[in-house]
């Protein structure tokens, strides 16, 4: 009975370390997939300027920059060609696509999949 106690007490420390150091990103284990086009997503602010969003984005352990375009399609959402569209990679144990929306330098949209293994940039 005490190696069970102890087994449930270990795993139950484990599991609240866990908790206590994930990062922005566990909302998609809830949502993953989604858009956000105001408050914050992802550890992203919209209306934030977009240097300080990727900083945000890149800071996260397997988080990379995939490229960037004007206007189009990105993952799931449609975009005029004043807004610059910033795709970034989550190779992490998440494996996902996170992109930011910018328009006059500040995020308009923050947008992410996480449903798929394997994705390209529209």
């Amino acid at each position: 009975m005490k190696r069970v106690v102890g087994l449930v007490v270990v795993a139950a420390i484990t599991i609240l370390a866990t908790i206590a150091h994930w990062d922005a990103r566990r909302e998609v284990l809830w949502a993953w997939r989604g858009y956000a086009d105001s408050g914050e997503a992802l550890g992203v602010r919209v209306g934030e300027p977009f240097p300080t969003a990727e900083g945000r984005l890149l800071r996260f352990s397997g988080v990379s920059r995939n490229g960037h375009k004007q206007g189009g399609i990105c993952i799931m959402r449609e975009f005029e060609g004043d807004v610059t569209l910033h795709l970034f990679w989550d190779r992490s144990w998440r494996y996902g696509v996170i992109c930011v929306a910018e328009r006059d330098g500040r995020v308009a949209e923050v947008i992410w999949d996480y449903g798929f293994l394997f994705t390209t940039f529209p």
